[in-house]
């Protein structure tokens, strides 16, 4: 990816995805059907409207985001719990690599920058392999294109939770990466000094099959240790009706749909 268009990364996601782009629809949509006064024009915004009402339904269900997953991006299956040590010693793991997922830059209750959702559950998941395994614990995470530029790195907010958890401490950590593509390139950088070159690479499910092309053109030995997996939430059907986290999930997982065409471009080009 051109890497000095690279801070316009937010503001093109954030009209691409979902609900931007069929909101952008919709009220494209009504100045056609109001302001033309050709039948033709009318017809088209009326036909505008209603694919762009369905598709904010669909992009606002849990459902669409878990076939998105699963058809589209296909995630590694997960390691079960049983297998993690012998899994880890036949692939000759060196080192349990977590990535970040984005920070808060402002948490009142504790009084200062926390990690966010994506991260914490991220690094409870590298930290419990850790633990289980023996093996040092990496992460990977400094400043996004869209974060506050004074905020706190994800590497400062990882470090300082694991210790106020007691769990165990980061022997790496890349505190200047802004994507995935940086995350890769400077924690291999600062692994491959100790002569580390197999890892367990950790990061949501959606996000594994990105993560695991940038760490692969490393030339890093990647087992792949996704965690959280979409689910079906609800029964009766409600997955496929509208709801904030429906909207969340279907929105991540169309992030990584777009990351990885980019990528693949990229590479081609």
């Amino acid at each position: 990816m051109l890497t000095e268009y690279a801070f316009l990364k937010p503001w093109l996601t954030t009209l691409v995805l979902p609900p931007g782009l069929p909101l952008l629809l919709i009220l494209f949509a009504y100045l056609l059907v109001v302001r033309s006064e050709r039948v033709l024009w009318t017809a088209l915004g009326k036909m505008l409207f209603v694919v762009s009402f369905v598709s904010l339904w669909l992009f606002c269900s849990h459902g669409t985001a878990m076939f998105l997953e699963r058809v589209a991006l296909r995630p590694p299956l997960p390691i079960e719990p049983q297998s993690v040590t012998p899994t880890f010693k036949l692939d000759q793991v060196q080192a349990i690599v977590v990535l970040g997922g984005g920070i808060q830059s402002v948490s009142r209750e504790y009084g200062k920058p926390a990690l966010s959702e994506s991260s914490a559950q991220r690094l409870h998941y590298g930290a419990s392999l850790a633990k289980q395994t023996g093996l040092p614990l990496a992460f990977s995470g400094g400043i996004g294109w869209s974060s506050a530029s004074e905020q706190e790195t994800e590497s400062a907010a990882a470090a300082r939770w694991l210790s106020q958890l007691g769990l165990p401490a980061l022997r790496y950590a890349d505190s200047q990466s802004k994507d995935t593509a940086g995350n890769a390139q400077a924690i291999a950088a600062a692994l491959k000094k100790d002569g580390i070159k197999s890892i367990a690479l950790v990061t949501h499910a959606s996000h594994m099959p990105r993560a695991l092309k940038e760490f692969e053109s490393t030339e890093l030995k990647v087992l792949p240790a996704p965690t959280h997996f979409l689910q079906s939430e609800q029964g009766l059907g409600l997955d496929w009706f509208p709801s904030g986290h429906g909207l969340r999930n279907t929105r991540r997982v169309m992030h990584e749909i777009l990351g990885m065409a980019i990528l693949r471009r990229a590479q081609n080009s």
